[in-house]
């Protein structure tokens, strides 16, 4: 199991109940996105970084839509907030 990157060996035994994930996989977040029919500003927060950087191009790719990666402890503000509190902005650009 990979847990922030690092391996760790499972001494346990694993079921998998189906039908009780709350997961949803790329393509089911795709259409999710989809379907607002605003332009939501989108942070991608949860999972490994590979996914969620080939979570980000998807959304550009198949949305035109950029989401942001924030780096752990990283703040944003949403609803008219200010940005970020120190340096660059949770998409990477210098804050102004």
């Amino acid at each position: 199991m990979r847990i922030h990157g690092e391996d760790y060996r499972v001494q346990a035994q694993v079921h998998t109940v189906g039908g009780l994930s709350a997961h949803a996989d790329q393509a089911d977040l795709l259409r999710w996105v989809g379907g607002f029919r605003n332009r939501p500003e989108i942070y991608l927060v949860h999972g490994e970084t590979e996914a969620k950087q080939a979570l980000r191009s998807k959304l550009r790719e198949s949305l035109g839509l950029d989401a942001a990666i924030p780096s752990p402890g990283q703040r944003v503000g949403l609803h008219g907030e200010d940005s970020p509190s120190e340096g660059d902005d949770a998409r990477g650009e210098p804050r102004r």
